[in-house]
């Protein structure tokens, strides 16, 4: 479903200048989004398994 909605997300549906620009711009939020989430997991899972997570969803940087 994921790769469906990749596939559906690079592609315009509304008339923009250029449906090259559009799918290259797209596609690097995607790759962005999906690279900073790769760093972001392992780092937490690293801080669940010591012990370190912090609770909370505004938990306070120490």
């Amino acid at each position: 479903m994921t790769l469906g909605y990749v596939a559906l997300s690079v592609f315009p549906i509304i008339k923009v200048t250029s449906a090259a620009s559009f799918a290259l711009k797209i596609s690097l939020l995607i790759i962005g989004a999906n690279v900073v989430g790769a760093l972001i997991f392992p780092n937490a899972r690293r801080q669940r398994a010591t012990g370190n997570a912090r609770s909370g969803s505004f938990a306070r940087i120490a």
